[in-house]
């Protein structure tokens, strides 16, 4: 059993995002909703490579098949993203659960109701 841990730390006008597995990380500003991290998973790599498309992805039974996570091996590789944050952003850190069954466009008008903007 593996898990898909995010660690962020906002300073600034930055956000630095350590990540390994498929939760993902967004930046919300105004109306468009942008991902900052890459899915470590089967159809993730897939969809890279240009082998399948995202609709294909969305619903492939090897969806749920993650390539890397904590605790799988005694040493994983953490990708590291940085981003510049810009008044009112929200960052969005969620499960595969949330974004495996609601769509970015979905995940974007239900962050706007936070009530404590980074700014």
């Amino acid at each position: 059993m593996g898990s898909t841990p995010h660690a962020a730390v906002m300073f600034n006008d930055r956000v630095v995002i350590g990540h390994v597995g498929d939760s993902r990380a967004y930046i919300v500003h105004g109306d468009v909703i942008r991902p900052l991290t890459r899915d470590h998973s089967w159809v993730a790599e897939e969809v890279e490579a240009g082998r399948m498309t995202q609709e294909q992805a969305r619903v492939s039974p090897r969806r749920n098949i993650i390539t890397r996570a904590l605790g799988l091996r005694p040493d994983v590789e953490v990708d590291a993203y940085q981003a510049e944050l810009l008044p009112g952003d929200l960052v969005v850190i969620c499960s595969d659960g949330l974004h495996g069954l609601v769509s970015d466009e979905e995940i974007r008008p239900m962050s706007s109701g936070c009530d404590r903007p980074i700014r």
